[in-house]
């Protein structure tokens, strides 16, 4: 081991011990430049998570071998890791890149609200907002940080949408009769290692007053599930709206 590595790891927070014992023992880490192993060990601690994927990462990846880290840009929340690899299959040497949270994975969760009457469920609750990174107003699955469960029920929504569905189905408290984990969805694998817990919370509504709708929810009838779907583009509201009908938890309306 490098006389300079060996002196930084000296240095290195004992919280961080575990994940680079790992690491040190990665071929393509051995293998990596010292500037950039030591940009790694310098991390803050707020991405250990990310740093627990990359001790966690192997030396091939399908059919190429990963050579080393060649670069690693670090921003405020992400990283983007770009490796040499090999191929097996014909020697070629390319980099592969791809985006990571300092956290690893987000800490996300992405669903949707189903509401039921007399048994039946009548009606879905997605967002509808100005999205930053594209610029456009869109359809969106509902989105929570740290959520806390209670299986099978949710225990808290976030308050904004708490307080909307209140008032849209003139409650004072929400009754959540099942909640419904989806799942893990990938966003993009080409892009990121990133993905998301995906899940429906089922709530009574023996009214739905569709005119108490406020900014930033949208709700709409099953019926209309077929135009909703083919209107769409967020991915993890794709993926949600599936495994819903899979589930056989909503059905295609052939003339909706």
């Amino acid at each position: 081991m490098q006389t300079k590595l060996i002196g930084l790891l000296e240095k290195i927070d004992p919280s961080k011990e575990i994940l680079i014992e790992k690491l040190l023992l990665k071929n393509w880490f051995k293998e990596t430049r010292f500037d950039i192993q030591k940009k790694i060990l310098e991390l803050p601690n707020s991405y250990n998570g990310m740093l627990k994927e990359l001790s966690n990462r192997p030396d091939y990846a399908g059919d190429k071998a990963i050579l080393r880290l060649h670069d690693m840009v670090i921003s405020q929340k992400m990283a983007i890791l770009s490796f040499e690899v090999e191929s097996k299959l014909n020697n070629e040497k390319m980099l592969r890149e791809y985006v990571s949270y300092d956290t690893g994975v987000s800490l996300e969760c992405n669903g949707i609200i189903l509401i039921e009457e007399m048994g039946k469920i009548k009606y879905f609750v997605t967002t509808r907002t100005v999205d930053f990174v594209t610029g456009t107003l869109i359809s969106k699955a509902i989105r929570m940080h740290y959520p806390k469960f209670n299986n099978p029920k949710l225990i808290t929504l976030p308050k904004k949408i708490e307080t909307q569905l209140k008032k849209m189905l003139e409650k004072r408290e929400l009754e959540i009769t099942r909640f419904v984990d989806l799942g893990e969805v990938y966003s993009d694998t080409t892009l990121t290692n990133n993905h998301s817990s995906t899940f429906a919370i089922i709530i009574k509504g023996d009214s739905v007053d569709l005119k108490n709708q406020t900014d930033g929810l949208e709700v709409e009838s099953v019926e209309m599930t077929r135009s909703y779907i083919n209107k769409i583009a967020d991915s993890y509201l794709l993926a949600i709206f599936s495994k819903l009908m899979a589930l056989n938890i909503i059905e295609i309306n052939n003339h909706g």
